[in-house]
């Protein structure tokens, strides 16, 4: 399991970030297998309070969805963003 420590900024929330990415198709077309993948992580992170809990594979692509995104603009909050989702430290097994 992944833990990863959201960070918020002014412009750029971090569950709003995330969900955007999850939910859009900046990275090219999605296959309704790949969307549930999405939509159940998406689910997970709407849920969370605080810290975000994934497991491996869930953050291994939320990792590759985020670094592979081409957003429309360049802003330090989305690059702390993607620090904090690089940063995720591993912790004890999902409950």
């Amino acid at each position: 399991m992944k833990i990863i420590t959201p960070v918020d900024g002014t412009r750029f929330k971090f569950k709003e970030t995330l969900l955007a990415v999850l939910e859009g198709a900046g990275c090219g077309a999605v296959t309704i297998a790949e969307m549930r993948r999405r939509l159940r992580i998406a689910d997970i992170v709407e849920a969370s309070n605080g810290v975000l809990k994934l497991r491996d594979a869930d953050y291994q692509m939320l990792k590759t969805l985020f670094e592979k995104h081409q957003f429309g603009i360049s802003h330090k909050e989305l690059v702390d963003i993607a620090d904090a989702v690089d940063q995720a430290t591993d912790g004890d097994t999902v409950n």
